[in-house]
């Protein structure tokens, strides 16, 4: 929300805010555990994943203040401005949209690495094929889904095309549209 907080909306429509003030910065994008205990949130402006489970205070799971493209364990792991979330419940792995990159996060570790795209590229083509060699555009992506039985993520790039790529064999194909930024 505008006032960096995250809420739960219970099935009576009562409302809780389960995060407090200053905590967060720019909350973009969430998913739950497959357990519904744990709430992930991208804290965008903080280029990190957290975790909120409880009433215990909200934890770290990857990445530090700094922006970055780092592969790693928790800290060691570095976001530019995470945005988009979702989970592969059955395995407990998140895919988190960020700068030119789609990254997929142990739920459970906190181990991080670049799933798709090149960190540092500032190209908009619309690449297909294998890790190394596709682009992604996933900046302004703020919403991502995960197919359940193969874990295949599917994304925006750019607001031009919707594309996924594979859980296992991070190969990423466009599915419709067009990219770059005179696509129509």
């Amino acid at each position: 929300s505008a006032n960096h907080a995250v809420r739960r909306l219970t099935s009576g429509a009562a409302v809780t805010t389960i995060t407090s003030a200053g905590q967060l910065d720019t909350p973009s994008g969430l998913c739950v555990s497959s357990d519904g205990g744990s709430v992930f949130v991208a804290d965008t402006n903080h280029h990190r994943v957290v975790r909120i489970f409880g009433n215990q205070p909200l934890a770290v799971v990857a990445g530090s203040a700094a922006p970055g493209f780092a592969d790693g364990t928790g800290s060691a792991a570095s976001f530019t401005h995470p945005r988009g979330m979702a989970m592969w419940r059955a395995t407990e792995i998140m895919f988190v949209a960020q700068v030119r990159t789609l990254r997929s996060v142990f739920a459970a570790t906190g181990e991080t690495r670049t799933h798709a795209g090149r960190p540092g590229n500032s190209s908009t083509d619309l690449v297909d094929g294998p890790y190394g060699a596709n682009i992604v555009d996933a900046a302004a992506c703020s919403s991502l889904a995960v197919q359940p039985s193969t874990g295949a993520a599917y994304f925006t790039h750019g607001g031009t095309a919707v594309r996924a790529v594979g859980a296992t064999s991070r190969v990423v194909t466009t599915l419709a549209g067009a990219g770059g930024s005179s696509a129509a």
